[in-house]
């Protein structure tokens, strides 16, 4: 797993993307970006991404071999870290850490083994991510079904500071 320390000196970070595209144009773009911030200092972390299982891409059969195929190529490239949305299953993440050194980044989410589980596989290298708008959706969604079926705002207050308790805390 990297360091607090490897991210403090990362003052570049860059997520590279293909969707369902594979081809050296990726891996050529990761080393032209690490061998150009090495030459230059400039410190940078690639996060290298494959939609393999995030996009349902192909069948249940071959998602393994196709995402320890591209984790390898970007490794070898010289990514920092692999990341794979969408992997969510146990015993598929343990096959790919087996197949590659680097860290790899997950997306969290509830279908994803608890902490506590990845933790007693001793998966060095894992990371997890949060999906950026899942939260605030769904506590939109909460909102929204209390205010239309209950006509209350309970869950939209609720452990929230009212303007009336912040005038009253800067008053005193």
């Amino acid at each position: 797993m990297a360091s607090k320390s490897e991210y403090k000196k990362t003052t570049i970070g860059e997520a590279l993307e293909h969707r369902n595209q594979f081809d050296s144009l990726v891996n050529s773009n990761i080393a032209a970006i690490k061998a150009f911030s090495e030459a230059n200092n400039l410190p940078v972390f690639i996060n290298a991404r494959t939609d393999i299982y995030w996009l349902n891409s192909g069948d249940m059969t071959s998602r393994l071999g196709e995402v320890i195929k591209r984790a390898k190529a970007y490794q070898d490239a010289g990514a920092d870290c692999i990341f794979i949305p969408g992997l969510y299953d146990r015993e598929t993440i343990i096959k790919i850490r087996e197949k590659i050194s680097c860290p790899i980044n997950l997306l969290a989410g509830s279908e994803l083994p608890s902490l506590l589980e990845l933790s007693i596989l001793e998966l060095k290298g894992l990371v997890a991510d949060l999906l950026h708008l899942e939260p605030p959706y769904h506590c939109f969604r909460k909102m929204s079904e209390e205010i239309i079926d209950n006509k209350t705002f309970n869950t939209m207050t609720e452990g929230v500071l009212s303007y009336k308790k912040i005038t009253e805390l800067f008053q005193k």
